[in-house]
This record gives structure tokens, C-alpha cells and sequence, in this order.
């Protein structure tokens, strides 16, 4: 590891100052469950760490019936899986969470460290799409609102700017009838790496009935929403014909490609059997629900 500069600013003000004066020679400490890993053994020799756990703007959870919820960027996957807010408004995002790593990884590991490390397997990132999340991003050119399934620009890489950090999401509202899976298969048995997930919602109202959502990640260079599946479902509960449809859908628009871990092949295979249980559990689970 090479020698660096530490600083833990106070307020957001003074971290967006300190990143544009490092001119892209800076890195976001919060968790460090990965920059460490990366400044050890990856090839990663930031000039300055700037510590964020003490920015009060990019901490806490706040929920709103009316208007959603806002998760700070530097909370950590332990806080949102036992927030009771989460658990019952927004269950596959809870569920994702508990699924990374290990207790001491959730206990340090934050959900902007998981989303700006830019891989596209980050566990949360399915979930997030589906519940429509939305980044607030801070920089010196002021603040910008953009989608979460617009955050990732490509393997790795994010769209943020040198001198910008993602400060917050906001999860919409929740709809009264709803119902959600999220289901990954891993490597190994206790394995820690996501060879694929798949996230599927569905929200139920008189106005769009059986609206679904449907999100992949580790199946394409970055987390990708199944926009083709979603519209084969959309407006009824689905018979077995739609649902093997809209599996197969979701498997065209996987993009995996061959590492150590799995093919592609294999990979594109599980997104096809993923997306079908999760089709089949969600429906199953509104209509419960519903009737």
C-alpha cells in the first residue's frame, strides 16, 4: 500500500472542496469493505482518503408514507436490513442486504460504498431499481437528481465526475398492495460472490393493476432492468405461457460474460430460472394479498 492523506470532514460542503482540490487523486472512505481490498492488493494508490461517517447529510433513514424514503449513503447494510421501515415497506432491498458478506462485513459495508464501487453484481442494486430509487449526487457544479438504472455507465464505473459524491437515494412511495422476491445464486457453498440476481416487483392499484418491475444484476456490465419482460406481464397475473416468456426476455437482455467464477452461458441460464421462480413466488405472493 502506498502512503496517502487522511482527512474526516464535518459537512458536505467541505468533502465536495476536498474532492475538487485532489483532482481525481481521492477516494470516499466509508465501510472500506472494498477500497481497502483494492488499495492492498488491486492496483488502487489514492492521494487522500476522505473519511464520510462523521457527514451528517449522508447519514440516517428517514420514511415517509406519502412521499418514500430517503437512505443516506453512508448507512451501513446492517442498519437498513434491521430498520423496521425497510422490512416492511421495501422487503427485497432487507433481504438483499442481509445476503452480503458476512455479519462484520454488514456491520461496516455501506449502501453507497456497495453502488459507487460500480460492479455489477452489487447485491443492492436490483432491488433498488425495481423500488424505482432515485441518487442524489453533490458536486461543485451544485446537485443533480438521477435514476439509479442511470448510475452505473459501464463494468466498474459509475457516472460520477471526480469532484462529485452520490450523498443520498430515495425510494417512492409504497403502494398498498405489492409484492417482491429477490433471489441470487452464489459460488459455492457459503460462497460470498453473486454469480447472479434477480429482483421482481409487482404493484397492484385500480389505475395500473399488476404493474411489474423486473432487475438483474451480475448479468451485464452493469445492473440492467428488464424493461421487454415487464411489458409481456403487465396488467393481469400471468399464466404459465407469460411468465416462460418473460423469463426467456429477461434472459435476451442478459449481456454476462466468461470469468473464473462461471461462463456466460451458465450465467445467462440462471438469470432465465431465477426470473421464472421470481415471476411465479410474486405473483403468487400479491394474489394472496389481493383476493
Amino acid at each position: 500500500m502506498q502512503p496517502f492523506d487522511y482527512v474526516k470532514p464535518n459537512d458536505l460542503s467541505e468533502v465536495v472542496q476536498l474532492l475538487s482540490q485532489a483532482k481525481g487523486q481521492a477516494k470516499l472512505l466509508a465501510g472500506g469493505t472494498d477500497l481497502l481490498i483494492s488499495m492492498t492488493g488491486g492496483g488502487m494508490n489514492p492521494e487522500l482518503l476522505i473519511d464520510i461517517k462523521g457527514v451528517p447529510e449522508m447519514a440516517g433513514l428517514e420514511f415517509k408514507a406519502a412521499q418514500g424514503m430517503r437512505l443516506g449513503a453512508a448507512v451501513t447494510m446492517a442498519e437498513l436490513a434491521a430498520d423496521s421501515d425497510v422490512r416492511k415497506y421495501y422487503p427485497m432491498l432487507a433481504e438483499a442486504c442481509e445476503a452480503i458478506g458476512s455479519p462484520a462485513i454488514r456491520n461496516r459495508a455501506t449502501l453507497g460504498g456497495n453502488l459507487c464501487h460500480g460492479s455489477p453484481g452489487a447485491d443492492t442494486a436490483p432491488a433498488l431499481i425495481c423500488y424505482d430509487a432515485m441518487c442524489t449526487i453533490i458536486g461543485e457544479k451544485g446537485e443533480r437528481i438521477v435514476p439509479l438504472s442511470e448510475f452505473f455507465a459501464d463494468r466498474m464505473q459509475t457516472i460520477l465526475a471526480p469532484a462529485e459524491t452520490l450523498v443520498s437515494l430515495t425510494l417512492a412511495a409504497p403502494v398498498a398492495d405489492s409484492a417482491g422476491v429477490y433471489q441470487m445464486f452464489r459460488q459455492g457453498r457459503g460462497g460470498y460472490i453473486t454469480l447472479v440476481s434477480v429482483a421482481v416487483h409487482v404493484d397492484y392499484s385500480e389505475e395500473n393493476p399488476w404493474a411489474w418491475r423486473i432487475a438483474l444484476g451480475s448479468a451485464a456490465p452493469t445492473p440492467i432492468r428488464c424493461r421487454a419482460a415487464e411489458d409481456i406481464l403487465r396488467g393481469s397475473r400471468p399464466k404459465s405461457p407469460q411468465i416462460e416468456q418473460a423469463a426467456s426476455l429477461a434472459r435476451a437482455d442478459a449481456r454476462p460474460t466468461d470469468d473464473f467464477r462461471a461462463s456466460a452461458s451458465y450465467r445467462s441460464f440462471l438469470v432465465e430460472v431465477l426470473a421464472r421462480r421470481g415471476i411465479e413466488e410474486t405473483s403468487a405472493r400479491l394474489a394472496r394479498g389481493i383476493e
